[in-house]
């Protein structure tokens, strides 16, 4: 036997199927959704995030619908 036909219950368990892309959306990842959210670049969003009192506020602000400008 194949080696793809003796493995292929297992990738189609895992979802790897060959062919062509995946339907829907693209997912969405935490960086992205905090920078479309806060309008800050990513150089930004990681400075904020070291200083722990600064990065509260700003999730709190976003929370509430209020972006930091």
């Amino acid at each position: 036997m194949k080696q793809g036909i003796i493995n292929a219950p297992k990738r189609i368990l895992e979802g790897k199927i060959d062919g062509r892309c995946g339907r829907g959306r693209r997912r969405q990842t935490w960086l992205g959704n905090i920078q479309e959210t806060s309008q800050m670049k990513t150089y930004e969003v990681c400075e904020t995030a070291l200083d722990r009192r600064r990065w509260r506020t700003v999730t709190a602000q976003l929370g509430d619908g209020m972006a930091p400008t």
